[in-house]
């Protein structure tokens, strides 16, 4: 799923470089052509001037939301390459558990709590001083650890979402809006679309190992190991 993510990413990124590369073209030609003193030297050519000039100011805020958003996606990308990087780590750790010779689960537990806070500070990633996992919410924190279910086990979600699941756009040519963020909703949970919520199945894995230290619960175990291969 995050490859998938990361290929779309990847995908934009080259279009809006594509679509860069045409409008730098397109200002050229325009900074080319015949200027025009006054209206009266030549009417027609000053209104094809006039429209001319129009498309070059457009042409200069597409290009500047172009910028805008590749500096974003790119942001994204790299935050999508920590959340791959950190899922093959948590991978490891299992399997590591999974071993029946292993007696130090209890420093594996300890491992991904400290993982899981690294997945959180990547969940409030931001790019120009706005969170690109909030939807629409990009002024203020998305994501919140949420310590009690830590500390005392309880029955809820161990990290807080108040994003919302909405998606922003940036306009990068005349007849093309940009739809440019991935909400944290559907980024970090797949839970509605048949997948897995990445920071749960971590929040159990470490409950297994914490309250399991010498002997794994196998069934759990299992049902970890196929979910994190969901999550990748």
């Amino acid at each position: 799923m995050r490859i998938t993510d990361s290929y779309r990413v990847r995908t934009v990124i080259e279009n809006l470089n594509a679509s860069r590369e045409r409008m730098n073209i397109l200002q050229e030609r325009l900074a080319s052509a015949k200027k025009i003193n006054r209206p009266s030297d030549d009417p027609i050519g000053a209104t094809k001037s006039m429209r001319l000039r129009t498309v070059l100011e457009d042409n200069i805020q597409f290009d500047n939301n172009i910028e805008d958003a590749l500096g974003f996606l790119s942001a994204t990308e790299e935050a999508l390459n920590d959340v791959y990087d950190l899922l093959l780590e948590v991978k490891n750790i299992a399997i590591k558990g999974a071993n029946d010779s292993t007696t130090d689960r209890e420093d594996l537990a300890n491992e991904l709590d400290l993982i899981l806070e690294n997945f959180v500070e990547i969940a409030n990633t931001k790019y120009r001083g706005k969170y690109i996992f909030g939807g629409t919410e990009t002024l203020s924190m998305p994501f919140t650890l949420n310590r009690n279910v830590l500390n005392y086990n309880l029955d809820e979600d161990v990290v807080i979402y108040r994003g919302n699941s909405n998606t922003y756009r940036r306009q990068i040519n005349e007849h093309t809006q940009l739809e440019l963020n991935i909400p944290g909703s559907s980024m970090f949970d797949m839970t509605n679309a048949g997948g897995v919520s990445i920071f749960q199945e971590v929040y159990k894995l470490r409950n297994n190992f914490k309250q399991n230290p010498l002997k794994i619960d196998r069934d759990k175990m299992d049902e970890s190991l196929n979910n994190l291969d969901t999550a990748l």
